[in-house]
């Protein structure tokens, strides 16, 4: 007979708000260094092009024309998702 294994699951609730002018304002210098962190393998310049393509302000404001809502997550973090007639995408998680 198999050992039996067990799994603990822990769950916080967190608070999510939405975000406000001066939330996107301050979103690219959020994501930043967390960008130039996590895609160190790749060239400065690359990341750097892709911060721009994913949180400009024309970015965001594209993004948000095609229905994706953003929220803050108990201030620190960030979620971004889109519903759909039977989903949520989440496209981005940060925490």
């Amino acid at each position: 007979m198999a050992p039996k294994q067990y799994v603990i699951l822990t769950f916080t609730l967190m608070k999510l708000s939405t975000f406000t002018k001066q939330d996107f304002d301050i979103l690219y210098d959020f994501m930043r260094p967390i960008w130039l962190e996590t895609y160190a393998f790749l060239p400065k310049a690359q990341i750097e092009l892709l911060l721009e393509k994913y949180f400009s302000a024309s970015a965001l404001e594209r993004f948000q024309n095609q229905g994706y809502q953003y929220r803050k997550i108990d201030g620190e973090g960030v979620l971004v998702y889109l519903e759909k007639a039977d989903e949520i995408y989440i496209d981005k998680l940060y925490l």
